[in-house]
């Protein structure tokens, strides 16, 4: 079992990148990988990435934004989750909102979805505590 992971430095990159465009930036690293590891982590403790369901190493791991900063979205919980560094990247999502890129993406699909959603549900309930 690969223990791919969110470093702390990468999680305080993204929270100064929305800090300066004076976006909220509340993500304390072992709640959020607890949620990740709920929602996104297989029985056999592989990370999955939440747009896709493909398995991500650490060297591919990067903390994506569901609205990206670019467009308003800041670092809080009910806004991060785990991608593939070349779904989140200038190929893949990047800067759209999910919606306009997911569909067309052809990674898709009414599970991933519903995975997605109870995800949001729980983070955001974290947030809000």
């Amino acid at each position: 079992m690969e223990n791919t992971m969110f470093t702390y430095d990468s999680i305080y990159g993204q929270k100064e990148r929305a800090s300066k465009n004076g976006l909220i930036a509340i993500l304390d690293r072992d709640i959020f990988c607890g949620l990740v590891d709920k929602h996104f982590r297989d029985k056999n403790g592989i990370l999955h990435c939440a747009y896709s369901n493909l398995p991500i190493s650490q060297d591919k791991l990067e903390l994506e934004h569901i609205i990206p900063i670019s467009l308003g979205g800041g670092t809080v919980y009910f806004n991060c989750v785990p991608s593939l560094s070349e779904i989140n990247g200038r190929n893949g999502k990047y800067n759209y909102y999910l919606f306009d890129w997911w569909e067309k993406s052809g990674y898709y699909s009414e599970e991933l979805l519903e995975r997605l959603v109870n995800y949001l549900f729980e983070a955001y309930n974290v947030m809000i505590k």
